[in-house]
Formats: C-alpha cells, sequence, structure tokens
C-alpha cells in the first residue's frame, strides 16, 4: 500500500476552489489507503503540507495558526478552505435551488446534474436527496411527466428520474415516427406534384397537338378541295357553283351558247341551248 501515488500538487492557476476540493479530495483517498489516518495528527499534517505543494505551501507560511493548530491537518484544512474557497451564500444558493426548473430541450441527466451541484451549496444534510426529488416534481418541463409524478405514491428520487427518463425514450421515439410519416408524406407529395407537372404538360402537349392537326388537316382539306374542283368545262376556268362567266355568251367557233370557244371541241352538241 505505501507504493501508492501521492495526489497531484494543488494547481494555483484558474479556478482555485475548484483545484482545492480536488487536492483535498485526493489527499483523503490517498491517506485512507496507505493506512495513514490512524498515524499522528503531526505526521498527517505532515504529509498534507507535503502533497498540497510549494506554492500552496507559501501561501500556508501566511496562515495564523497556533502550534497546536500547526500539527492538526483538520485546522490547516480549514485554513485552506477560507483562502481559496469563497464563502458561500446559503440563502442565495438556496434560492437558485428553489427556482431552478428544467430547460426546454434540457434531458432529465443534465437537469439533475445542476441540481445536485447547487444542493451542495445549500447544507440540505440528509434531506438533499428528498429536497432534489421535489424540485424535480415541481420543475419538470413536461406537464405530463409533472402529472405522472404526482400522481406516484412513496416517490424516491431514483423513482422520480426513472420516470422522466422513460418518458423521454418515449418522446424520441414518437419523434422518430413523425419525421418518418413526414419523409413518407414529402415523397408521395413530391411525386404527385411531378405527375400532375406531367400530366399538365402532356394535356398542353396534347392541345398543341390538336392545334397543330386542325390546322394541317385544314390546309390540306383546302389544298385537297382546291385540287378536287376541275376547272368549268364550258369557261375552263374554276369558279363556284352557278357563276360561270360562260353562262349566257356565244361560242365564236361554233356559234352555241353558253360556253366559250377554247371549250368548243369538248363541249360539243351536248352544252348546246
Amino acid at each position: 500500500m505505501q507504493s501508492l501515488n501521492q495526489p497531484k500538487p494543488m494547481s494555483m492557476e484558474g479556478d482555485l476552489s475548484k483545484n482545492w476540493k480536488k487536492f483535498v479530495s485526493g489527499y483523503k483517498l490517498f491517506i485512507t489507503a496507505t493506512g495513514s489516518l490512524n498515524k499522528e495528527k503531526g505526521v498527517r499534517a505532515a504529509i498534507l503540507l507535503h502533497c498540497v505543494g510549494e506554492e500552496a505551501r507559501e501561501v500556508f507560511e501566511s496562515f495564523d495558526l497556533t502550534e497546536e493548530e500547526v500539527k492538526d491537518p483538520d485546522a490547516i484544512i480549514k485554513k485552506f478552505e477560507g483562502y481559496f474557497v469563497p464563502e458561500v451564500n446559503q440563502s442565495m444558493e438556496r434560492h437558485r435551488f428553489n427556482t431552478r426548473s428544467q430547460a426546454k430541450n434540457e434531458n432529465i441527466e443534465a437537469y439533475l446534474a445542476d441540481l445536485r451541484k447547487i444542493a451542495s451549496n445549500c447544507n440540505f444534510g440528509n434531506l438533499k436527496n428528498e429536497l432534489i426529488k421535489d424540485r424535480i416534481v415541481c420543475g419538470v418541463h413536461d406537464k405530463r411527466v409533472k402529472d405522472r409524478l404526482l400522481r406516484e405514491q412513496d416517490l424516491t428520487l431514483e423513482k422520480a428520474v426513472a420516470i422522466c427518463k422513460a418518458a423521454e425514450v418515449t418522446e424520441s421515439m414518437l419523434k422518430g415516427l413523425s419525421e418518418d410519416k413526414l419523409e413518407v408524406s414529402a415523397v408521395k407529395k413530391k411525386g404527385a406534384s411531378s405527375s400532375g407537372h406531367w400530366g399538365k404538360n402532356v394535356k398542353y402537349k396534347c392541345n398543341n397537338f390538336v392545334v397543330d392537326r386542325d390546322k394541317r388537316q385544314h390546309e390540306q382539306k383546302r389544298q385537297t378541295g382546291t385540287k378536287s374542283r376541275r376547272a368549268c368545262y364550258k369557261c375552263d376556268k374554276i369558279h363556284e357553283y352557278g357563276k360561270c362567266p360562260a353562262y349566257g355568251q356565244q361560242c365564236r367557233k361554233c356559234y352555241r351558247l353558253n360556253h366559250f370557244a377554247k371549250r368548243a371541241s369538248k363541249t360539243g352538241s351536248r352544252y348546246g341551248h
């Protein structure tokens, strides 16, 4: 056991209060593990001053201690705490604790950790866990979870935390399902939109086709109709029905009526009047 490494000297940089608490925790573990708790106070005080480091010993030299206190590790620790750890306003810390509510996106683990941290400066004693449990009931963000906690008989801190964790897992699963539904809906909507757009294009193209087809058919019909109308056998011209310019005229070749001379050989006696 004597081969255990001693705690690292206290760092005199940064947060001195935090550094001191860290050192004291390591020191107490060290003297317990090495069996030094049963040694005389003077020996334990010497171990403390040896482990704390040279810079912290310079602070120790400024303390106004009696000969008995110099040999008492508890008295030395108390002096160091008074120097490194600022005095806590207990009323302020309890106010912080009693008004600390869970943030909207804060999980129960983070909320519990902060409550424990604040409670460490409130001097709650044996009531600490009970008061943390009550603060969770009052400060939890989800009203449904709060109602569930209030209905629970013989609620403990462990049970309250378990209920909050279960609610968070359920909420996370429901959120995942909701996101999946939204994604599927978006895909369907996109598909429907694409289909509708394609349909409009087809309709537009079909309408254009109908217009073009009608134009082509009209042109073909006009051209076909023009070609199908043969030259008049009386005047050798194309004209509307009943408007032949040869009507009532005498042929200069055969002297018959109702045709011109250039059609005389084709009309013959059939068209004479």
